[in-house]
């Protein structure tokens, strides 16, 4: 294996815990080892194992309690377990699958075997994370700097690249997407879904929801009145079904963070931080930028800048990182807007990777016309920084997320209901390339 695989083992039996340990380490595993099950939940939550090897006969907390409440968590959730006990009958097993188990080895343990079953459910595993959709979050600086036009744009062009897209606008209210895309006020946005549980959010009631565009994406369009409030637990059940089905994600997250849109932030791969120049908009960035270092997702973000209307009291790209903290360039003079839009160095970095220069008379035609930019005129300045701003994203090798909120990997696609068609005028549309 190129990397070893973490095991972790929850039995009260301690001489089989160190018989085991001493197997699965010589089969080149990494093993933790507990012997009774609070303990075992408290560990699993802090290593993140890739596999549990679960004892069901077990004082005080068994092993079917064990796997329930590992079951019951969005970070453990699809750890694979394997259930380990001298009961073999059929009914035992059952009751071990009934609460989550992935597979159930009777006592007593053969070494072989259990190695084997071992491998059988981490490839797995590892096939399932393979099928994951990538997971991009924008987040305004403040309100009205363009985030969601440049998620709309980004998520376009993915979908004119035969990707499966998903765009989920995460408001309980306000939303502009439905009015941004010319789709029907009566249109069925995530209002249902915010009425229910979380717990009873699969996949049909998603579907119910689950507008499709004519560029290809499909949408999760944010209702615009009030209505109950959009949770953390929201959050992870639409990622739970949205990632197996889909090959980008992308979140259009307001301003005004609140609890569920730092959950959106935390499963997303790049977190993308929409600005304009001047210097307010930049300011309320650096608040952000706070927020970001506070929640742990600070080394996943960068930023984008909006140049809506150019000004000469504008801040240039140093500015801006040395402002938000990112700038490796002191002299904010050694280095202005260069001429070509996109600003990413040749290897990774962290700071402004993109500038969508001004064109106020084109933002104005695509907010009249309701299509998006990518779709009007694949041509323009703003579009051929929107095209580097999608390599970008596709070219980055960051890692994907532990899917340790898929319930159901299924890649096939999540079916939809007929929205109000948008213009024809954007339809079949070629994009720069």
């Amino acid at each position: 294996m190129a990397e070893r695989a973490r095991i972790l083992l929850i039995d009260d039996d301690l001489d089989l815990l160190r018989m085991m340990s001493i197997i699965l380490e010589k089969a080149g595993f990494h093993v933790d080892k507990v012997d009774d099950g609070e303990s075992g939940i408290m560990l699993a939550h802090k290593l993140k194992p890739d596999l549990v090897i679960l004892d069901v006969m077990m004082p005080h907390m068994d092993g079917l309690e064990v796997c329930r409440q590992l079951r019951a968590q969005p970070d453990t959730r699809q750890i694979p377990i394997i259930m380990l006990s001298a009961l073999g009958e059929v009914d035992d097993k059952i009751k071990g699958f009934s609460v989550g188990a992935d597979d159930y080895v009777s006592k007593p343990v053969n070494p072989k075997e259990l190695v084997m079953r071992i491998l059988a459910l981490l490839n797995r595993a590892r096939m399932s994370r393979s099928t994951v959709a990538r997971t991009f979050a924008f987040v305004g600086a403040k309100g009205g700097v363009g985030t969601t036009s440049v998620a709309v744009n980004v998520a376009a062009r993915l979908a004119h690249q035969r990707h499966r897209v998903i765009l989920a606008e995460l408001r309980p209210s306000g939303g502009i997407l439905w009015r941004l895309l010319r789709f029907k006020a009566e249109i069925h946005p995530i209002t249902p879904l915010l009425a229910l549980d979380p717990a009873h959010i699969k996949r049909p009631e998603v579907e119910r929801c689950l507008m499709e565009h004519s560029s290809g994406m499909q949408l999760l369009l944010a209702p615009a009145a009030n209505t109950n409030p959009l949770t953390v637990g929201h959050i992870e059940a639409f990622f739970d079904v949205l990632l197996p089905n889909a090959d980008y994600i992308i979140f259009d997250v307001p301003a005004q963070l609140e609890a569920s849109h730092r959950r959106a932030l935390e499963l997303s791969d790049q977190v993308l931080l929409v600005t304009e120049p001047d210097w307010l908009s930049v300011e309320c960035a650096q608040m952000q930028v706070d927020n970001f270092q506070h929640w742990g997702v600070h080394e996943r973000a960068n930023v984008v800048v909006v140049e809506r209307t150019p000004l000469a009291t504008s801040m240039n790209r140093v500015e801006i990182e040395n402002r938000l903290g990112m700038g490796k360039i002191s002299d904010p003079e050694a280095e202005r807007w260069q001429p070509k839009t996109f600003l990413a160095d040749s290897g990774p970095r962290q700071g402004v990777v993109c500038v969508i220069p001004s064109a106020s008379d084109l933002f104005h035609e695509t907010a009249r016309e309701r299509v998006p930019l990518m779709l009007v005129d694949p041509n323009s300045k703003p579009a051929h920084a929107l095209l580097d701003l999608v390599d970008w994203l596709t070219e980055q090798n960051t890692a994907v997320l532990p899917s340790s909120l898929v319930t159901n990997v299924n890649p096939t696609p999540l079916t939809t209901p007929n929205p109000d068609p948008t213009p024809s005028k954007g339809k079949g549309t070629s994009v720069h390339t």
